[in-house]
């Protein structure tokens, strides 16, 4: 008994070790299978390039008849949170004039990416241009950031690889059942400017969306800022646009959207119910290669230098910018020192100019636009001359 109870305590001291061994290699275990479902299930780098077609339609007595269009091809990167886009234009005109279309830039290539705060623009223009556009391809490449966080709404070949083909876009919502309705970036923050959405999403990792659809409840918004309120029957909706991905494709483990159409929708301008619309504008995206990392396809570099027209900073309004140089397209936040000081001078000059009773204080306030005004003439002369004294490369 006495030898029983021995052997019994023997291995009662080693039982704690091992099944502290057995619990430690199964934590690893689990925590590895974890770790890989995990990576494998989060979205990869990758860099897809695409053709994209947006034509434009217009009424004409009962008829809708093709207005303009825009056709070209696109390179979308993602990487760590970050999207890039690149558009460039192969054709860009409109029926009646043979220029592009009203609103849309002269221009060969859109460059957009997100940045902190919102997104950045650069247009590339060329020799595509009209007789008196002609000395704008001599202008220093500039960039427009705005606090936006998608392609603005309007440029449909900006818009649809965006929606399509960013992991998780974030969606301008309202609540869990509404989002903006109008995409510009002037009615954003307007409290009428909302409207039913339903989303869904892709299969299996619910990254990319399969289809959205976008109701309007009646709201118009002008070009003047203001909001025409539409009466009944087309407060109880209907379509401002609609997303579908039409098929897919399988590549690296992950389903990629291959064809995917976006579709606005507006009134008829007799319309008497809310069935009564018809295709502003159809946008056509197809994936024509994609590339997770083995560096088929590669991202166009941007100009090394670039003059910023920053709107990103509060309480400018307007067309008012913070205007400074960029290099190698690195951006900080507004709450950087030196976008905070231009910003709180540009605050200052707005302030006088809006507030100025008197000959002294309009005085003030034209000499410090003039002094924001001038800040744009050193960066661009100092950008020329480093790379005027740059050697050439064989």
């Amino acid at each position: 008994m006495k030898n029983k109870q021995t052997v019994w305590c023997d291995f009662g001291d080693k039982f704690p070790n091992t099944i502290a061994r057995f619990l430690s290699f199964a934590v690893l275990l689990v925590l590895s299978m974890v770790t890989d479902i995990v990576a494998e299930n989060s979205t990869r780098p990758f860099v897809i390039r695409a053709s994209s077609l947006t034509q434009g339609f217009e009424e004409s007595g009962t008829n809708i008849v093709f207005n303009w269009k825009i056709e070209g091809t696109l390179l979308f990167s993602f990487k760590d949170g970050t999207w890039q886009s690149q558009f460039t234009y192969q054709s860009n005109y409109c029926s009646k004039t043979g220029y592009p279309p009203p609103g849309y830039p002269i221009g060969t290539k859109i460059d957009c990416r997100c940045i902190p705060g919102g997104m950045r623009e650069i247009i590339s223009y060329g020799t595509n241009l009209p007789r008196s556009n002609s000395k704008i391809s001599t202008i220093h490449p500039w960039a427009e950031a705005t606090t936006n966080t998608f392609p603005e709404w309007g440029r449909q070949e900006l818009f649809l690889p965006w929606l399509s083909l960013c992991p998780s876009p974030r969606l301008p919502l309202v609540d869990s059942s509404r989002m903006r309705i109008d995409f510009n970036y002037n009615f954003l923050g307007s409290p009428q400017n909302a409207g039913k959405f339903e989303v869904n999403y892709l299969n299996p990792d619910d990254s990319f969306i399969s289809d959205l659809v976008v109701t309007n409840y009646g709201v118009i918004f002008l070009s003047n800022g203001g909001v025409f309120k539409l009466p009944a029957p087309f407060t109880d909706g209907f379509p401002q646009f609609s997303y579908r991905v039409i098929d897919t494709t399988n590549f690296g483990k992950m389903t990629f959207p291959f064809d995917a159409v976006l579709t606005q929708f507006v009134l008829k301008q007799n319309a008497k119910s809310a069935s009564d619309t018809f295709a502003l504008t159809v946008s056509h995206m197809h994936v024509d290669q994609i590339d997770l990392g083995e560096g088929s396809l590669i991202m166009e570099k941007v100009p090394e230098s670039l003059v910023a027209l920053d709107r990103r900073p509060a309480g400018l309004g307007g067309l008012v910018t913070v205007n400074y140089e960029v290099t190698n397209d690195t951006w900080f936040p507004v709450e950087n020192p030196k976008i905070a000081r231009l910003a709180k001078l540009t605050r200052v000059a707005l302030s006088h100019a809006n507030g100025g009773n008197n000959q002294a204080t309009r005085n003030r306030s034209a000499v410090i636009f003039i002094f924001l005004i001038l800040t744009l003439v050193p960066i661009i002369i100092l950008v020329k001359i480093k790379h005027t004294n740059q050697p050439n490369k064989i």
